[in-house]
């Protein structure tokens, strides 16, 4: 770990429009834009108009897809944000240029901890000042997004939640009710991508409604050490209430199954059912929330002490699952999905010849580009392959490299190939 970089990491200003340098913010985040665009085929945001605009926001969501979670809530909501995350965000080349300049705040995990990358007094140090920074910005007004469970997965369901993201909030509201601020809210987030390891997929952020500190679940000692700019742990009860609460809302928003066969499953009966009521799911979000309908009606009854406490999920054991999940095989063996069932849910869908004609009436256009998408996207491309393909971070982290290389390939590459196409 290199600990000079990380301890010199630029500390946000809460004064401006955004914590980081305001162009380099906003150049970043129109890039970002632009390949998100492009990333996914369809986009869609629902809750945004429920957020309490008037105060900080603690944006928490399961984590399955690396770097495009935050992208994805950081871009789709309608404040600034204050960012923290893992320390080598800060550190690596290219990348930690920009993160510095938008004034990201490291945080060393448990895992590097154990790995011995640095003491456990220099971890204190860091994550303290990095808390407080972030607690300072929602206080302030801003976004910030922190994962509860610590880590991008593969599962399922969530994993044991960890109680950064909630201490964080605690001091943040306490800082605010030192200064008489609106004291921050909570807003548990929902990710949904249809196939997070594939480049051109669906994607809904869906917000869910605020969660509310109570003014005297902040004790006075907390508002009185923090106001002094000092890192003091709120008390365990109040966190592990706010966590255990926040767990119970993020619940539904996610796929919540044992096993991803099962979710698979559940998208299959939601089709079915859509043509068998004649009523066709339009949206990738309707589709979800089929599946949800679904898992409500055939999921064993779970208590909440036991999804507090992460405990195994039930297997749905009901006779329709059986089937679905061979149809939901099938049809992933061939690359389709629940999309490609005919209108009785029987057979495939038959080719329509409209959208064939529509198709060869544009390829004579897409063929004349075709010369200069190669020339301008082959590098980007190329990379994005090969270290998406090749990482040792699991398929949750394959995307995120596919971004990366979209954004600083074509920084490092186009103005080399526009200026060796202005000498030819």
């Amino acid at each position: 770990m290199k600990m000079d970089k990380l301890l010199s990491t630029p500390m946000p200003s809460f004064e401006g429009n955004t914590p980081g340098s305001f162009f380099w913010s906003n150049i970043a985040f129109w890039i970002a834009r632009r390949i998100l665009a492009v990333q996914f085929r369809t986009s869609e945001v629902t809750g945004a108009e429920t957020l309490p605009l008037d105060r900080g926001n603690l944006c928490c969501a399961w984590h399955t897809n690396g770097l495009m979670d935050p992208l994805q809530i950081v871009l789709k909501h309608p404040n600034n944000f204050v960012m923290g995350g893992r320390h080598d965000l800060v550190t690596r080349p290219l990348l930690g240029w920009w993160t510095r300049k938008l004034a990201v705040q490291p945080v060393v995990r448990k895992a590097e901890l154990l790995r011995g990358g640095c003491s456990e007094e220099e971890a204190t140090q860091i994550n303290g000042r990095s808390l407080l920074m972030l607690a300072r910005g929602i206080s302030a007004g801003f976004g910030c997004v922190l994962f509860p469970e610590g880590t991008s997965h593969n599962e399922s369901s969530m994993l044991r939640f960890r109680t950064g993201p909630f201490r964080t909030v605690f001091a943040a509201a306490a800082i605010a009710k030192s200064e008489g601020k609106p004291i921050p809210s909570v807003i548990p987030t929902g990710l949904h991508f249809r196939r997070r390891d594939l480049f051109r997929t669906d994607v809904w952020v869906e917000y869910g409604p605020p969660h509310s500190i109570q003014a005297e679940d902040i004790p006075d000692d907390l508002v009185e050490a923090v106001s002094k700019g000092n890192w003091v742990e709120p008390a365990a009860e109040n966190v592990f209430a706010l966590r255990d609460a926040l767990r119970l809302q993020l619940t539904p928003m996610t796929p919540n199954t044992s096993d991803w066969d099962e979710n698979s499953a559940l998208h299959i009966l939601g089709h079915v059912e859509s043509r068998r009521t004649n009523l066709p799911l339009l949206s990738w979000r309707q589709e979800v929330e089929a599946a949800r309908a679904f898992r409500t009606l055939l999921q064993p009854s779970f208590s909440d002490e036991k999804r507090i406490d992460n405990s195994e999920l039930p297997v749905i054991i009901s006779p329709v699952i059986k089937p679905a999940k061979a149809v939901s095989g099938l049809l992933q063996a061939r690359q389709l999905d629940g999309r490609d069932l005919n209108a009785s849910a029987t057979d495939l869908r038959k080719a329509r010849p409209l959208q064939i004609v529509q198709k060869l009436v544009r390829l004579p256009f897409l063929l004349a580009l075709l010369p200069m998408f190669l020339f301008c996207f082959t590098p980007q491309i190329a990379i994005g392959r090969l270290f998406g393909d090749s990482t040792d971070e699991g398929i949750d982290a394959r995307t995120s490299y596919q971004f990366l290389a979209a954004m600083f390939g074509s920084l490092m590459f186009w103005p080399f190939m526009a200026l060796g196409s202005i000498r030819n």
